[in-house]
């Protein structure tokens, strides 16, 4: 086949382009089989030294506004009732999830909530994921491959009875950045199903 000389190097790079999408494996086949990660109890409802809560209250507090709790909650009460998860995405490292208790970073219901990663540095807490960046809902996954020496993570997003939406969350060396979502349908005739979206 020949190509006009002009058209020959965006053909190739378009062509490139579409084998490397095709080559990306299925974010969400991991997935298709297994349901909520359960956590351990010991590594749940972790009581942190009362110095550690007080440092992570100041690092939140001092972010973007979480779903407009400064206007509904400007004395920031919802942040001393913070709750702790140790959560394995690192072996080298002791990694937090804090979810928002019950106020004004939750919604749902209850069932969605702002969460944010978090690793300590000697006594300074270290973010690695926040709602600024959609992080938010509930604890779906951890996906088994580690990225820049961190574990993928997938939220879910509480929106009925039968859907629920993912959001697939991978470690860039400083932070968690989305790089996936889709929508999970639970239909008990067919069985659950993962329906990815275009991202």
């Amino acid at each position: 086949m020949m190509f006009a000389p002009g058209r020959a190097l965006p053909l190739l790079a378009i062509l490139l382009c579409a084998s490397s999408l095709n080559a990306q494996p299925d974010l969400w086949e991991h997935l298709r089989h297994a349901g909520i990660l359960q956590i351990a109890p010991q590594d749940r409802n972790i009581m942190l030294p009362r110095s550690q809560r007080e440092s992570v209250a100041r690092v939140l507090k001092a972010r973007t506004d979480v779903w407009a709790c400064a206007d509904d909650d400007p004395k920031g009460e919802w942040l001393g009732n913070l709750k702790y998860t140790i959560i394995p995405v690192s072996p080298a490292a002791k990694v937090f999830l804090v979810e928002a208790g019950p106020g004004c970073a939750r919604g749902g219901q209850g069932s969605n909530g702002a969460m944010w990663v978090i690793r300590f540095e000697g006594r300074v807490p270290i973010v690695l994921a926040d709602p600024e960046d959609d992080f938010a809902g509930f604890l779906y996954s951890i996906g088994p491959t580690p990225h820049k020496g961190y574990r993928d993570i997938i939220l879910g997003w509480h929106m009925s009875a039968m859907e629920t939406g993912l959001a697939y969350f991978r470690f860039d060396g400083k932070s968690y950045r989305r790089i996936g979502s889709a929508t999970l349908y639970s239909d008990d005739d067919a069985g659950p199903r993962i329906i990815p979206h275009h991202f």
